[in-house]
């Protein structure tokens, strides 16, 4: 018997709204829908933790989540969603010296593994646990990734990028599609 998969998705503040509820509703309808596969996978159970005992959002919502430190145990996944914030220089500015890389990098050298969405892939490059890994983010981010953190193996036309227990996820540009008329210099 397999056990469920304990997954923590920090909540920062700034963190985009969208970002951290599709994470947690993504998962919830994975949990309603193991049922109806062949060998069902095991359940996630989810915390939304923060290192604060308040996060407000980037839209302002306030959330209430679970201490980091005082998880009953350590998860198997750690989820970092995407800021709220849209610049590449905004983004940065908001990873650099944050207090939830320490938490990365305490989490990565315990072995959970690590997802990151969009921006939220900045603080795990920021945290150094990215170095040497095929990672990917949102294309129109690429530039500005790749000149901060040179040592990551970036592909920005990755939907989806998986390397050493980490999971970045972006979103790709396709050729000739709508995203292309709107940023031509992109």
């Amino acid at each position: 018997i397999v056990s469920d998969v304990n997954v923590a998705v920090l909540a920062v503040d700034g963190c985009f709204d969208s970002g951290l509820s599709a994470v947690v509703d993504v998962l919830a309808t994975a949990n309603a829908l193991r049922q109806d596969v062949p060998a069902p996978p095991p359940a996630f159970t989810v915390t939304i933790v923060g290192l604060t005992k308040r996060v407000r959002t980037g839209n302002g919502l306030t959330v209430n989540p679970v201490p980091a430190r005082k998880m009953a145990q350590l998860p198997d996944l750690l989820v970092m969603p995407a800021l709220g914030v849209k610049t590449p220089d905004e983004i940065i500015e908001t990873v650099r010296g944050h207090a939830a890389l320490d938490l990365i990098r305490d989490s990565r050298a315990n072995g959970t593994e690590l997802a990151g969405a969009g921006t939220g892939t900045f603080f795990l490059a920021e945290s150094g646990v990215l170095d040497g890994l095929l990672a990917t983010t949102s294309w129109w981010l690429g530039p500005a990734f790749r000149a901060r953190y040179p040592a990551v193996l970036l592909d920005e036309t990755r939907t989806i990028a998986q390397d050493a227990r980490i999971t970045t996820a972006g979103a790709a540009r396709r050729p000739g599609r709508v995203g292309d008329a709107l940023y031509p210099h992109h």
